[in-house]
Parts: structure tokens; sequence; C-alpha cells
């Protein structure tokens, strides 16, 4: 019970909680910084899955290359739109794609044979 409440009263703190304040003394508990950082990740989703989608781009597009692997062949065996693989493949235009399918073009690239 007392977790609950030591979280509690932190997580009322966060709204109030800036760039200048974050560095005080008062919020140097490492407790205190990962709920911090959960909060912000929270508050940021979109930002953060697109940063994560553009790094796992590169890694498929690596894949791709080094096993010989065609666009075509990633969206028609995965059942995918075409349009929007080709766009999030060849453009990295990241919003095009959910994280769902950037997901499956990973794991299909890394199992690939």
């Amino acid at each position: 019970m007392d977790i609950y409440y030591k979280y509690f009263d932190r997580n009322q703190e966060l709204d109030s909680l800036t760039k200048d304040n974050y560095l005080d003394d008062k919020f140097a508990d490492y407790s205190f910084q990962k709920i911090h950082q959960s909060y912000l990740r929270r508050l940021n989703v979109n930002e953060y899955d697109l940063q994560t989608k553009t790094l796992i781009r590169n890694n498929i597009l690596k894949m791709m290359n080094d096993k010989n692997i065609s666009k075509y062949r990633v969206y028609t065996d995965l059942s995918l739109n075409p349009g929007n693989v080709n766009d999030y493949l060849a453009n990295g235009n990241s919003k095009k794609v959910s994280m769902d399918v950037v997901k499956k073009i990973y794991n299909y690239c890394r199992n690939y044979r």
C-alpha cells in the first residue's frame, strides 16, 4: 500500500515538472526518473513510434540488401498494401505503416531463407 501512495504523490508532481526543476535535488530519486520517463513516453507516443519505425527500417533495408529480398516479395508474401509498404521502405514515410506492420516486415526479413 505504501508503494501506491508513493507513486500517486509523485505522479501528481509530473504536471508541474519542467526541464528547469527536473534537475533539482528534489527529483534525484531514480524511481521518480523512471516514472517521469514513462510519463513522457506516453505523452509523446507517436513521436517515439516514428523514431522506432525509422530505426527498424534501416535494419530491414540492410537485411533486404543482404538477403536479396525485393519489396514486391515482402508485400505479396505478407499480403500488405503495396503503396504504403513501398512508401515506407523507399521513402522512409513511417506514418504510412503501423508498428504491427513494421514488426511483420522485420520478422519476415529476419527469417527469410
